[in-house]
C-alpha cells in the first residue's frame, strides 16, 4: 500500500500519525523484509512494556467495553477524517472513474444498486443455464429409458438403478450448470472489488440488528455453502456479533437450495423464474435483518458496533481466478451428490420398497407411512402430501436431497421431474413449498458446524 501511494503522490507523515493514533506507526511495504525488522523489534520493545504494566492511551481504549470509552459510529468517522486529514497529504486531482462509480456504489443509490445487480445474477443464471441443463436432463431421461429397456433382472435391481441412482442423482446434477453460473457470478462481483462495497452500503442495515458490514461477508458466503460461512465468523472481533452472525447464516439460500428454487421456479413460474428465485434471495436476507432485530433486542444486547473496512481498487476479474473458484465450488457440490446424496437416496429407495409385496413408493410402504404421519403438520401450508413431508424430513440430511427424494418417489427418470410436481403441487403451494425449504431446518452438515463454532446451546 505504501508503494501504492507514492505513485499516487501521497505522502504519508508517520510521525503525526503515530502521534494522533498514541502508537508507534511504521510506512513501509508489509512484505519487505525491512519492516518486517522494524516490527519485530517494536514487538519487542513494547512486550516488555506491557511486562511492567504500562499500557498506551491506545491500547486503554482497545479494552473490554466497561474500561473504555463509548463512542457512536459518526464520532469514529468524524476522528477518523481528522486523523487523515492531519496525516495524509495527497495532490489536488481529478475524480477518477472509480471515485465516480463509488459516489454511486456507496452513496444513497448503494443498496438499490447492489439489488438491481442481485436480481440480474439470478435472472442471467437461470437463462443462461437453462439450455445446457435441459440437455443435461435429456440425457439422463435417455439413460433411464435405456435402462428400463435392458430389462434387469432381478426386479429390484432394475427399480433401484432406475428409480434409485439414476433417477435420484440425475435430478439433483441436472442443476449443476445453474450452480456453476451463480458461483461464477459471485466470483466475478467478489474479485472486481464490488463485494467490498456492498458490505460498506449494508453497514447501515447490518448496525440495526447490532452487527456491521463486516458481518456481511459472511452471510454473503452463505449463498455459497452454510457451513464454510458460519467458520468465516471468525473473523470476527465481538463474540455477540459472531454468534448472532452464526444464527442467521442459515436464512440465507445456499447453493444446495438453488437446486429446488430452479426446478419449482421453471415448472411453476417459467415466465418469471429468474425473479422468484431472486425474490427468495431477499426474503432470506430480509428474514435475517428482521431476527437480527428481534436478537438483539432479547439476546444480545450490545452497543453499537463500527466498521472499518478496506475498499480494494475496482479492477477487471481475472478470468483465470473467477474459473477456478466457481470450479472448486461446483465440485464441492458434486462431491456431494457422489457422497450424501447417493446413500440417502439408496436409503429412500430401500423404505420405498418395503414390506415386499407392496407397490414401490406407495402409501403403504415403510417410507409412505412414516411421511403419512407427518404430512398432517403441513396440511396448513398447502402441501399435506406424504411425498412432500418425505422430501422435507430427508432435505435435513442435504438440502439437494429433496429433489433426489421426489425423484425417486415418482419414477421420474424416464419421463423428467417437472410434469410429476404438477401433477401434486398447485403454483401457490410451490411458493408455500419454496418458503418452508428456505426458512426451515438447516442441513446436518450446517447444524453441527454451527455446533461446533458456537457451542451445543445455540
Amino acid at each position: 500500500m505504501s508503494r501504492r501511494a507514492k505513485k499516487k503522490g501521497i505522502r504519508i507523515d508517520a510521525t503525526a500519525l503515530s502521534a494522533a493514533l498514541g502508537v508507534p506507526v511504521i510506512a513501509g511495504e508489509a512484505n519487505s523484509e525491512e519492516a518486517k525488522t522494524r516490527i519485530g523489534r517494536l514487538l519487542t520493545h513494547r512486550r516488555r512494556l506491557q511486562d511492567q504494566g504500562h499500557l498506551p492511551k491506545a491500547e486503554q481504549r482497545a479494552l473490554p467495553n466497561d474500561q473504555g470509552e463509548s463512542r457512536s459510529a459518526d464520532e469514529v468517522r468524524q476522528q477518523v477524517k481528522a486523523i487523515a486529514a492531519m496525516a495524509i497529504h495527497a495532490p489536488s486531482r481529478i475524480p477518477s472513474r472509480s471515485d465516480r462509480v463509488d459516489k454511486i456504489a456507496t452513496g444513497p443509490g448503494g443498496i438499490p444498486l447492489f439489488l438491481i445487480i442481485m436480481a440480474l445474477t439470478f435472472q442471467l443464471t437461470f437463462v443462461a443455464s437453462a439450455p445446457l441443463s435441459q440437455l443435461i436432463e435429456t440425457g439422463i431421461t435417455s439413460l433411464g429409458g435405456v435402462a428400463g429397456l435392458l430389462h434387469l433382472q432381478p426386479a429390484w435391481l432394475a427399480s433401484l438403478v432406475v428409480d434409485g441412482i439414476i433417477g435420484g442423482i440425475g435430478a439433483v446434477l441436472v442443476f449443476i450448470p445453474s450452480i456453476f453460473l451463480l458461483f461464477l457470478l459471485l466470483s466475478m462481483l467478489e474479485d472486481s472489488g464490488y463485494m467490498a462495497r456492498a458490505a460498506y452500503v449494508m453497514d447501515r442495515s447490518m448496525r440495526r440488528m447490532g452487527l456491521h458490514g463486516k458481518s456481511f461477508l459472511p452471510m454473503v458466503l452463505g449463498f455459497g455453502c452454510n457451513v464454510p460461512a458460519v467458520m468465516a465468523t471468525r473473523t470476527l472481533e465481538d463474540r455477540h456479533s459472531r454468534l448472532l452472525t452464526i444464527l442467521l447464516i442459515p436464512l440465507m439460500s445456499c447453493s444446495a437450495r438453488l437446486p429446488v428454487y430452479v426446478l419449482f421456479a421453471g415448472a411453476f413460474f417459467p415466465a418469471r423464474a429468474g425473479m422468484v428465485i431472486f425474490l427468495l434471495y431477499i426474503l432470506g436476507i430480509l428474514m435475517a435483518l428482521l431476527m437480527g432485530i428481534l436478537f438483539r433486542r432479547t439476546l444480545f444486547r450490545r452497543k453499537e458496533l463500527h466498521l472499518l473496512l478496506e475498499l480494494p481498487p475496482y479492477r477487471l476479474p481475472m478470468v483465470k481466478n473467477t474459473l477456478i473458484t466457481a470450479w472448486d465450488r461446483t465440485l464441492l457440490f458434486i462431491r456431494n451428490a457422489g457422497t450424501i446424496i447417493l446413500s440417502t437416496v439408496l436409503l429412500i429407495w430401500f423404505l420405498a420398497s418395503v414390506p415386499q409385496g407392496v407397490a414401490y413408493a406407495s402409501r403403504h410402504s415403510l417410507i409412505g407411512r412414516i411421511g403419512i404421519l407427518a404430512a398432517p403438520l403441513l396440511s396448513p401450508l398447502g402441501f399435506g402430501f406424504w411425498e412432500a413431508a418425505v422430501a422435507l424430513l430427508f432435505g435435513i440430511a442435504a438440502k439437494e436431497v429433496i429433489i433426489g427424494t421426489f425423484a425417486a418417489l415418482y419414477g421420474t427418470a424416464a419421463t423428467g421431474l417437472g410434469p410429476a410436481l404438477q401433477a401434486h403441487f398447485t403454483p401457490l403451494s410451490a411458493a408455500s413449498f419454496l418458503v418452508f425449504v428456505l426458512l426451515y431446518t438447516p442441513c446436518a452438515a450446517a447444524l453441527g458446524a454451527i455446533r461446533r463454532e458456537a457451542g451445543a446451546k445455540w
